[in-house]
């Protein structure tokens, strides 16, 4: 298991061979970039003390995350030690142990963090003389299908959000102006506001798993809400991907990502309320829907036709066409099928056919066989107790998700599943036994 001790902003620690030095701000030593300025300029008051604290926080668990590069295999997991500066240093103390509690659920990695008191830390950004317009929410808007919908169906409810976005590849930049056009032919109040984080520096020296990313996302929306004074803040994400029952044995732990899952969503929600100093909760209004289910809702409630101008992509980042052959790809092209709504183009099509003489054959039919293998496995199971036995991570259910209506969800899910994959060759032979 590689270990990494992880110093941010050159903050008092204790001495170590090998230390990993972390520099986030605007310093020109800085080896991270990040830029909160235009989430808060709307604010009425400028960010206290402890505001900003969360906020430095949450950008130094970022940089920790994607400076510490895994290994492959047996050496993916990582052991990580890191050191942290704060200017209230006697409540991030107390805070320790959640702050690992969080970053560990999120990654699966041992975590360790000492909050180190400085007397160096950055002024509060600015406010604007244009403050933002009155909103009665916050909501995360990533460009993907889910969010868009999710936003949709908030502002459906009558609510006001005000949407957080993160702009990381032109693709994604794309696709959250293709929904904003649509939210806002919609009613929404407002563009989204943006924020940058990101690694400075060779692709190679940056860890891709980010695991951490919805911890910075849900965090920075809640430092939103508490500045105006608001008490919740959603990520919406179909019940399926938010709870993420691995694939397979062999895709358990931190080879799964755990981006909206219930359970580590309230740990969340507790550490930002006891950082901020007031409750604010994280919910998820398409907690209890499958994939199918939230692309049918899209189809209800007339924003269909935007859908194909959405990412959903492992690689988007790195390529502007949808591979296709990723899990979330998979899932994408069975959900818009199953609805019978529009869909972007893929560039390889796995459930037809799968090349042998490709170079992504191995990578399209290992995502696809197991999915189908667990479409099986659930839709096969006896009985409730069954289905937890074989995949206990649907007992993370949490607030808006009883276990009954988890079990219920993925039933479906395997159905709906199952019915797309039986009208297609390839897919078809893999569940006849016919391809390995």
């Amino acid at each position: 298991m590689p270990e990494f001790k992880v110093v941010v902003n050159d903050c008092t620690a204790p001495p170590h061979i090998g230390l990993t030095h972390v520099y986030i701000g605007t310093g020109a030593n800085r080896t991270h970039d990040y830029e909160y300025d235009r989430l808060v300029a709307g604010l009425p008051r400028i960010l206290t003390p402890r505001q900003q604290d969360w906020a430095d926080v949450l950008g130094a668990l970022f940089a920790i995350d994607l400076a510490c590069k895994r290994g492959d295999d047996a050496d993916w997991q990582r052991n990580i030690e890191a050191w942290i500066p704060v200017r209230d240093v006697s409540l991030w103390k107390g805070l320790a142990q959640q702050v690992a509690r969080v970053f560990s659920g999120l990654t699966y990695d041992p975590f360790r963090v000492t909050f180190v008191e400085s007397s160096g830390m950055s002024a509060p950004p600015r406010t604007s003389r244009r403050p933002f317009p009155d909103v009665d929410t916050v909501a995360l808007l990533s460009g993907g299908v889910d969010s868009f919908v999710g936003a949709v169906a908030l502002l459906e409810a009558g609510m006001r959000p005000l949407f957080v976005s993160h702009k990381n590849s032109p693709s994604a930049s794309d696709a959250i102006g293709a929904v904003t056009e649509a939210l806002r032919a919609r009613g929404a109040p407002a563009n989204p506001v943006t924020l940058t984080a990101r690694k400075r520096g060779r692709e190679t020296g940056r860890e891709n798993s980010q695991r951490t990313r919805s911890l910075l996302y849900v965090g920075l929306a809640c430092l939103v809400a508490d500045g105006l004074g608001l008490s919740e803040v959603w990520i919406n994400e179909n019940g399926v991907m938010a709870v993420h029952a691995p694939l397979t044995v062999a895709r358990a732990g931190s080879f799964s990502t755990r981006t909206a899952n219930p359970r580590v969503m309230r740990e969340i929600e507790r550490l930002a309320s006891d950082a901020l100093g007031r409750p604010i909760a994280v919910n998820n209004r398409l907690v209890a829907m499958t994939k199918p289910e939230v692309a049918e809702l899209a189809d209800r409630l007339g924003v269909a036709s935007t859908l194909p101008r959405t990412v959903s992509c492992w690689q988007i980042g790195r390529s502007p066409e949808h591979c296709g052959r990723c899990v979330p790809c998979i899932m994408r092209r069975i959900s818009h099928e199953y609805a019978s709504v529009p869909d972007c183009t893929y560039a390889t099509n796995p459930l037809d056919d799968v090349p042998s003489g490709e170079s992504w054959a191995t990578v399209a039919n290992d995502n696809l066989f197991h999915m189908l293998m667990q479409a099986v496995e659930i839709d096969g199971a006896a009985d409730e107790s069954d289905l937890m036995l074989e995949y206990p991570e649907v007992l993370n259910s949490g607030r808006g998700l009883s276990v009954a209506q988890s079990v219920d969800m993925h039933k479906r899910w395997a159905t709906q599943c199952l019915t797309v994959a039986r009208s297609h060759p390839y897919s078809l032979s893999i569940l006849e036994g016919r391809r390995p």
